[in-house]
């Protein structure tokens, strides 16, 4: 596919294409273990779908957003999205792997307070005071590391 060759709306797919090697290492991961391997041209047809399908579906997404005044595309909008293009087969998958996430970013957010106050020998809540008042020093003087 050639920089010059445009989306169905007329955009550059080098300008919103997802990351070649993001693609590549999924059917890699997926056909692998089937012993299937990708010529480059399929490769490069699996990364313009997998761009066209995110635009479209975000593009939904946005205009749901939009339609309920929002400035934010929420996983419902993308869940909403998925079933009225027809994706609905989807969904519950989405729904699952999106709940993983959350539990992931959830012991990870934990581990990281976890780690500093392992470190540092303080509560949570003593950290929290202690940044506090940096904070409330820095806008005392905020050019005191500069004279020194």
């Amino acid at each position: 596919m050639s920089e010059e060759e445009t989306d169905f709306r007329g955009g550059n797919y080098d300008s919103v294409a997802i990351p070649k090697t993001t693609v590549n290492k999924v059917a890699t991961e997926v056909l692998g273990s089937a012993g299937v391997h990708l010529s480059s041209d399929a490769k490069e047809l699996l990364v313009g779908f997998c761009s066209e399908f995110v635009q479209l579906i975000s593009s939904h997404a946005n205009q749901l957003c939009e339609k309920e005044s929002k400035r934010v595309i929420s996983p419902e909008h993308i869940l909403q999205s998925l079933e009225e293009l027809g994706f609905g087969d989807y969904c519950q998958e989405v729904k699952q792997v999106y709940e993983e996430f959350l539990e992931i970013e959830k012991r990870r957010s934990k581990t990281s307070w976890t780690r500093m106050t392992e470190r540092t020998g303080l509560t949570e809540e003593e950290l929290i005071r202690q940044q506090e008042e940096l904070f409330a020093k820095a806008r005392e003087n905020p050019l005191a590391d500069l004279d020194e």
